[in-house]
């Protein structure tokens, strides 16, 4: 039979290294979620504003502002 340590260690460490796996996939999941989301949003934007929401899209940068040129 194995020491008592041994079980509280499995027991102590076993969910944080799940966990610590986990984390990259809940990232990308969160990531892809919201690329995605944004797609939607700017697809439903242009519907609804036409012409002058497509101009604005293509002065203004998707995540990061782009810096005025000229």
């Amino acid at each position: 039979m194995r020491p008592a340590r041994y079980h509280i260690a499995l027991v102590l460490i076993t969910p944080r290294l799940l966990l610590f796996c986990a984390a990259p996939l809940s990232a990308r999941l969160t990531t892809t979620y919201v690329f995605v989301g944004i797609f939607f949003v700017e697809r439903d934007l242009l519907q609804l504003f036409g012409q002058q929401y497509g101009q604005h899209k293509r002065q203004v940068g998707m995540l990061i502002p782009r810096p005025k040129s000229g």
